[in-house]
């Protein structure tokens, strides 16, 4: 899907959920990757903190889920969540 249409259908998803939920979307506190790339595609900036999120390898060996669980806890170190 090209990058204008995917921006509108994704624009057109956000209305329908506000809307579902009153008008009145939730504004959450997010953790941003503090990569702008990665950061500018995610609706809040970043994950939302007080939500689930879930993180997977790409198949089902060890190493891509070594791969997952090691991307996680880099995030949750990185923002100080580990010790």
């Amino acid at each position: 899907m090209p990058s204008a249409a995917r921006e509108l259908a994704n624009a057109e998803l956000r209305e329908r959920i506000s809307a579902l939920e009153g008008g009145v979307a939730k504004r959450r506190e997010c953790l941003p990757f503090g990569t702008p790339a990665i950061d500018a595609v995610l609706p809040t900036g970043g994950l939302a903190r007080g939500a689930l999120h879930e993180i997977a390898g790409g198949g089902s060996g060890t190493v891509d889920g070594a791969a997952a669980a090691l991307f996680a806890a880099g995030i949750a170190q990185s923002r100080g969540q580990v010790r």
